[in-house]
């Protein structure tokens, strides 16, 4: 058992760990919950993830990868989430590299095509990028992929916004963080 401060992000639901002493190629199980669980909405969390194998050993690696998550108004249905989440997770996949646009901060999700819709429309405060975050992570489809996968991620623009291009932009200083 390893016992920690929720000390990243206190007011969020994310958080950092490092594991150290870990087995090669080993599945294992984990839950992760807070004390103060009255500012969650997902509650405790469980899931499995299997260690890479020594690099000595030759071994298949199953990898997925995807981008561009709710964007452009392809949202979260409702009473269905986001539909791709079960084949991907029926992949049985090693590793997942979610290749950018998790989130759209330059656009919201309003209720047409039967979408849940967002919240925040822009983001621009860190609040607001959170708000974005939260939103994805509401999906409980999303949630259970992403606690049976060793995950990989990066940006692409809509992070911040579109076409966004560096440490130039207005936004960069809220949106990086």
């Amino acid at each position: 058992d390893i016992v920690t401060p929720w000390r990243e992000f206190p007011e969020s639901h994310f958080f950092t760990e490092r594991i150290t002493g870990l087995t090669p190629g080993l599945h294992y199980d984990f839950r992760v919950e807070r004390e103060d669980c009255v500012i969650s909405p997902i509650g405790p969390t469980s899931g499995n993830f299997m260690t890479l194998h020594d690099v000595k050993v030759k071994a298949d690696y199953h990898v997925l990868w995807a981008a561009d998550l709710g964007g452009q108004n392809f949202c979260r249905k409702k009473d269905k989430g986001y539909e791709i989440m079960r084949p991907m997770r029926e992949e049985s996949a090693d590793l997942f590299i979610a290749a950018g646009d998790i989130i759209y901060a330059d656009t919201g999700c309003n209720s047409d095509n039967d979408n849940i819709p967002s919240r925040i429309m822009t983001a621009k405060t860190l609040a607001d990028f959170r708000a974005k975050y939260a939103y994805q992570f509401e999906d409980f489809g999303f949630r259970d992929f992403l606690s049976r996968v060793a995950t990989i991620a990066t940006w692409d623009d809509h992070e911040i916004s579109d076409d966004f291009a560096g440490s130039e932009e207005a936004l960069f200083d809220v949106g990086h963080r």
